[in-house]
């Protein structure tokens, strides 16, 4: 099978029936068979260690031949603000604190707490939803007793957009980023006049201290990635293509009566995004060992550079220092599967997110139905907070929303098994992905708890 071993089982398999054979052997001396037995629990830990790093190695293989791009693995992590000089591959996400005024045209800094919850994501969305639920909280304000609510608030997922933007324009098509705590984040209200937010130290949450993580006075949600908007502009127009060293895994040209050709200077973990693109129209591809990137379009189109994404590559000293940290796990055997057909390859694209750091596994047992999909299946994100939308920007018009459809003819039913706080989240993370790339079936999930 494609996907990836289960080292776990391989080791306990293989010293369970070293054992069986030592039992049955005809060594008689009781000495002998404990030390047969400590010998070849030995040589099961370095079979299963040798297998790991055989496998690890093959993917490292498949990921460096198919997609050969720093974009490819996305953390996000909340990190307490007295270490954010001490992570320099991390940046905030996005600050909540701005809000548009519509009639100056302007964008403003109002007084802002934000919340981030550590529930479930259906508890977050009852917590925060103080309209139907009329659920008011008690919390102490610097020693002052008072009032609060929640406002859901979508800053972190829309700053999304620019990851789902470059990856349609550079053709990547892996799942972008996992972020639970970008879906489970929120305004805090407080009914009291006389506080000023401005001037607030500390909250005591009361009871709901359970249910929250951590709120902007003391941390902030970051990721390694880093946005700026920034025209560049091109280094040369009508530029020759030279076809033979382009990178072949990001957008291949579409056609050569696209003569339209411009050469932008880009460094390997930095990427343009462009506005006015038609992705059907355009193409963006990078120069195999130059730091540029060339840009195809037709003579209707006109193209402007308008934000730049680096994405850093962190290192083990930075994300030991943050409490828990997500990133985009799948594994790049994806690739080598474009559509679904059989159970054996729904098989496949599912074991591409087992063996992940969440201590989530997708199970092999698997029901595909036609037109019944099943009900208590995993509960969808609400429609801001689904992974796989475009949200308007610019001139890029497009407006795609591929979230997950309302149905489809054919419902393929995973079940999911783990229990971490974020294990629906991860369930959700698979299902959004598989149901933008496998369109074939409405991809949906049960929970499983044996």
């Amino acid at each position: 099978m494609a996907y990836s071993p289960d080292i776990e089982k391989i080791r306990t398999d293989l010293e369970n029936e070293m054992e069986r054979l030592v039992r049955e052997s005809d060594v008689n001396s009781r000495e002998t068979k404990i030390l047969l037995e400590k010998l070849f629990g030995k040589l099961s830990e370095y079979n299963s260690e040798k297998i790991q790093r055989l496998h690890e190695e093959a993917e490292n293989q498949i990921f460096s031949r198919e997609y050969n791009t720093k974009f490819r693995r996305i953390y996000t992590a909340l990190a307490d603000n007295k270490i954010l000089d001490m992570i320099g591959n991390f940046f905030p996400v996005a600050d909540p604190s701005l809000k548009f005024d519509i009639d100056r045209g302007e964008v403003k800094q109002k007084d802002f707490i934000g919340v981030f919850f550590s529930c479930s994501y259906d508890e977050f969305i009852k917590y925060t939803d103080s309209g139907t639920y009329d659920r008011y909280y008690d919390i102490s304000v610097d020693g002052r007793d008072t009032k609060c609510s929640f406002r859901v608030n979508y800053s972190f997922t829309a700053a999304e957009k620019f990851l789902a933007m470059a990856a349609e324009q550079y053709g990547f098509d892996f799942p972008l980023i996992y972020s639970p705590f970008s879906r489970r984040f929120a305004e805090l209200i407080i009914h009291d006049d006389d506080i000023d937010k401005s001037k607030i130290k500390s909250i005591d949450y009361k009871s709901l201290s359970e249910v929250i993580e951590a709120d902007t006075l003391t941390h902030t949600l970051v990721w390694n990635v880093k946005i700026t908007e920034r025209t560049v502009p091109p280094l040369k127009d009508n530029a020759d293509l030279p076809q033979d060293s382009l990178v072949s895994c990001e957008r291949i040209i579409p056609s050569k009566e696209y003569v339209f050709k411009s050469i932008y200077k880009c460094q390997e973990n930095e990427y343009i995004i462009f506005d006015g693109i038609d992705a059907d129209n355009t193409a963006v591809t990078r120069r195999k060992g130059k730091n540029e990137i060339y840009v195809v379009y037709d003579a209707q189109q006109k193209i402007n550079p308008v934000r730049k994404l680096l994405i850093s590559e962190p290192d083990e000293t930075e994300l030991s220092k943050f409490g828990m940290s997500f990133v985009n796990y799948f594994s790049p055997c994806i690739f080598n599967k474009i559509r679904v057909n059989t159970c054996a390859d729904i098989l496949y694209v599912t074991g591409c997110f087992n063996n992940n750091p969440f201590g989530v596994s997708v199970s092999e047992d698997i029901t595909v139905l036609r037109d019944n999909i099943p009900e208590n299946t995993i509960s969808a994100y609400n429609q801001p907070h689904r992974y796989y939308k475009y949200l308007p920007f610019g001139n890029y018009t497009q407006n795609k929303h591929r979230g997950i459809p309302e149905s489809r003819g054919v419902c393929c039913v995973l079940k999911f098994s783990g229990y971490s706080i974020f294990a629906e989240d991860y369930a959700r993370y698979v299902l959004e992905y598989l149901n933008e790339k496998y369109p074939e079936f409405y991809w949906v999930g049960e929970w499983s708890r044996k």
